[in-house]
């Protein structure tokens, strides 16, 4: 029993966090065009940023 509320809890938070990220305006497209971007198109930050 403990194992399944255990199961209960973490799929809740899970869910809510899921809920959380669907509810930011455009986010979805923008993951999904970023992962139909070739990696060539990338620049390395170390390249962009000396000082980090």
């Amino acid at each position: 029993m403990l194992a399944d509320f255990a199961a209960y809890l973490a799929n809740t938070e899970s869910e809510a966090a899921t809920q959380e990220l669907l509810a930011i305006s455009g986010l979805l497209e923008r993951v999904q065009q970023n992962q139909a971007t070739p990696k060539t198109d990338y620049t390395n930050w170390r390249s962009l940023r000396s000082d980090v």
